[in-house]
C-alpha cells in the first residue's frame, strides 16, 4: 500500500512539474496585477529578476531605452504619451510580453516583426500617425484587444478580421467609413468601439446611404426573411450582432438611424459618446 501511495505521489509530482514548465513564466492578469510597477529604468535595472511591469509613460521619450531589453521578464510595458517614432526590433527580446501600450506617440508604421511577440494579448496603438498594418498582424494568435483608434487609416485593415482571438476592437476616430465584410466574422469579439457612420456602413439599410450592391449577405446585421409558410421572421446574419458592448461615437446620426442600430443590436449594451 505504501509503495502504491509513493508511486502516486511521484506521478503527481511529475505532472505538476510538467504543467509549470509548459506554462513557462507567463502570469495570468490576476497574478500580474499583484506585481510591483516600476516607473524608472534605473530602478528596474537594479531589480531585473522582479520586473514584470514597467511603465515609462509621460517621459518625453524619443526612443525606447535600449537597456530595458535586458529585462526579459517584462510582461506589461507601458510607453504611452511619449514621442516615439519607431518600434525597434530589439523589442523581440521581451519574449514574455503580453501587454504593449504605445498610445499617444508619433508612430507612422507597425513593423511586421511585431507578430513574433507570440504572447501578446493587448496591443494599444491609439493616437499615432499609423495608416496601415502589416499583413502578418493576424499572426498574433493570442491577441485579445487591439486599439487603432485616432490614427490615419483611410480604410480599415482587412488583416484585423483574420485575428480570430480578438475580443475587444477599437477603430473609431479614423478617416475611413467603409468596413470590410469580414469584420462580421470575428467570432469571439465582445466589445467594439466604432463611429456611427462606420457602423451604419455594415448595416444593410437604405438610410445608411451605402450601396446595396456592395453589402455582402454575410455582413447583414439583421433582416426579414419569409419561410416556406410565408411567415416573416428576423434573422441574425452576423457574429457582430452578438456583441456584449457596443461603444458608438455619434457622427451626424439621425434618430431613425439610431433606432435601426438599436434594433439590430437589441441584445447588446450600447454606450453613446
Amino acid at each position: 500500500m505504501k509503495n502504491y501511495i509513493s508511486f502516486l505521489f511521484i506521478i503527481l509530482f511529475f505532472l505538476t512539474n510538467n504543467t509549470i514548465k509548459s506554462q513557462g513564466n507567463i502570469l495570468p492578469m490576476a497574478e500580474l496585477n499583484k506585481q510591483k510597477k516600476y516607473t524608472t529604468v534605473d530602478e528596474a535595472l537594479n531589480n531585473k529578476e522582479t520586473v514584470y511591469i514597467l511603465s515609462l509613460s509621460n517621459q518625453s521619450l524619443k526612443s525606447i531605452p535600449e537597456s530595458i531589453f535586458q529585462l526579459s521578464k517584462i510582461q506589461y510595458l507601458d510607453l504611452r504619451n511619449n514621442q516615439l517614432s519607431a518600434i525597434p526590433k530589439e523589442i523581440l527580446l521581451l519574449k514574455n510580453l503580453q501587454y504593449l501600450i504605445l498610445s499617444e506617440n508619433s508612430l507612422i508604421n507597425v513593423p511586421a516583426f511585431i507578430t513574433s511577440l507570440s504572447e501578446l494579448k493587448v496591443l494599444d496603438l491609439a493616437g499615432n500617425k499609423i495608416s496601415s498594418l502589416p499583413i502578418s498582424i493576424s499572426g498574433l494568435t493570442k491577441l485579445e484587444e487591439l486599439s487603432i483608434e485616432n490614427n490615419r487609416f483611410q480604410k480599415m485593415p482587412n488583416e484585423i478580421c483574420k485575428i480570430n482571438t480578438l475580443k475587444i476592437l477599437k477603430i473609431w476616430d479614423n478617416p475611413f467609413v467603409e468596413i470590410p465584410n469580414s469584420v462580421c466574422k470575428i467570432e469571439k469579439m465582445d466589445e467594439l468601439f466604432i463611429n456611427s457612420d462606420q457602423l451604419l456602413g455594415i448595416i444593410n439599410m437604405e438610410s445608411s446611404g451605402s450601396d446595396p450592391k456592395t453589402n455582402s449577405k454575410q455582413c447583414i446585421i439583421d433582416e426579414n426573411e419569409t419561410d416556406e409558410n410565408q411567415t416573416t421572421k428576423n434573422v441574425v446574419k452576423s457574429n457582430i450582432a452578438n456583441l456584449k458592448k457596443l461603444h458608438i461615437r455619434k457622427k451626424a446620426m439621425t434618430t431613425d438611424q439610431q433606432k435601426t442600430i438599436e434594433k439590430a443590436f437589441s441584445k447588446t449594451k450600447i454606450i453613446y459618446y
